[in-house]
């Protein structure tokens, strides 16, 4: 299985799967087109027809909290709340980097937990990469989330548009006074962090 004429829209990916079937899925990033191929091949050894698997990709839905999108009174959500860990923080990363300029692009990370002795090796890493795009606003959670922020700003990146904080809860008090119509927002951090109640605080989100 593999796919070739990949295309990114607003809110979903396409593709066409095996030089034949055009698929679309309404869902976030390009690194999901792999999850697709490989949902496909597991579906044909069970008979699934590819014009099967194209109307089942179709009306896929995404789980909450992970890379769903979601438009509540003009601000744009991307939820990747779920969960974080290097190598889904460089892909998030990357698909907002690429994702179309509506207003402002707003980044709120949370700490990635539970990485041992390479934690803080691990959040400087994301923070070099966070410096290398002009995002409008960063905002920072927990003490890990610290070394995002230190080593953006070390990087280059204006000190001005960091902002760190000690809980989920306190970065949505100050986001909510700071949304514009058509910001886009990008939530991404370990499960323990809640970023979810950054939408909450917002009012974007009912809390579970």
């Amino acid at each position: 299985f593999y796919a070739d004429q990949v295309h990114l829209l607003d809110h979903s990916v396409g593709f066409r799967m095996n030089g034949k079937t055009r698929v679309a899925i309404p869902v976030l990033g390009q690194h999901n087109v792999l999850n697709a191929l490989l949902a496909s091949a597991a579906a044909s050894c069970f008979g699934v027809k590819p014009d099967d698997v194209k109307e089942r990709m179709a009306t896929f839905e995404a789980p909450k909290g992970r890379l769903r999108y979601q438009e509540t009174d003009g601000i744009h959500w991307i939820d990747d709340s779920y969960n974080s860990n290097p190598s889904s923080l460089k892909a998030a990363i990357a698909l907002f980097r690429s994702y179309p300029p509506k207003g402002r692009k707003i980044l709120a990370l949370g700490d990635m937990l539970e990485l041992g002795p390479q934690a803080n090796a691990f959040h400087r890493e994301a923070g070099l990469q966070i410096a290398d795009y002009p995002f409008d606003l960063v905002l920072t959670v927990g003490q890990l989330g610290q070394r995002f922020a230190a080593e953006a700003a070390s990087a280059g990146f204006a000190k001005e548009k960091i902002r760190t904080f000690a809980t989920s809860q306190e970065a949505g008090e100050f986001l909510k006074d700071q949304l514009k119509p058509d910001d886009t927002v990008l939530l991404k951090g370990s499960r323990g962090m809640k970023m979810e109640r950054v939408m909450e605080a917002c009012g974007a989100r009912k809390a579970a």
